[in-house]
């Protein structure tokens, strides 16, 4: 029984061990998760298995690293492309007509912000839409805006 304990042992090892060499994106914390071992367990068996370990990533996280929300969230990105491009309004100006910061308007832009109710309903109301055509699914932004000139 001790020897099969010390085989399972090893062989978790060995897989952490080529976990962490293949994937690069893999962290010390994905692996804490997933083998439910604390840090320094992991830095051991890592030493054992010569692996050097790679720096943790700190900080903010960059654009490119975030995961598109959903369709919804894109559609909505689109609109607000759409409005800008036609009024000529750069990132501050219209951050500044809704109350947000240019940074919430850009990751929203990109459908990689999930807006509060409040804020979808004052870009609805600064685009001069409803809330609810906003969020209608059969909605892209050409449509919304040749409903616009119509009723206009």
């Amino acid at each position: 029984m001790y020897t099969d304990n010390n085989t399972l042992l090893a062989q978790r090892d060995a897989e952490i061990c080529q976990l962490y060499d293949n994937d690069l994106s893999i962290t010390i914390n994905d692996l804490k998760t997933r083998y439910g071992l604390d840090r320094q367990q992991l830095k051991v068996i890592l030493k054992k298995g010569d692996k050097k370990l790679r720096p943790e990533k700190r900080g903010r996280r960059k654009m490119q690293d975030i995961v598109l929300l959903s369709d919804t969230h894109k559609r909505v990105g689109h609109l607000i492309d759409a409005y800008m491009i036609r009024n000529d309004l750069g990132i501050r100006e219209m951050s500044r007509r809704v109350n947000i910061s240019p940074s919430e308007l850009t990751y929203g832009r990109e459908g990689k912000h999930d807006f509060t109710l409040s804020t979808l309903q004052k870009l609805a109301e600064v685009m001069g839409f409803d809330l609810s055509e906003v969020m209608s699914r059969d909605v892209t932004a050409s449509n919304l805006y040749q409903q616009k000139k119509k009723e206009a």
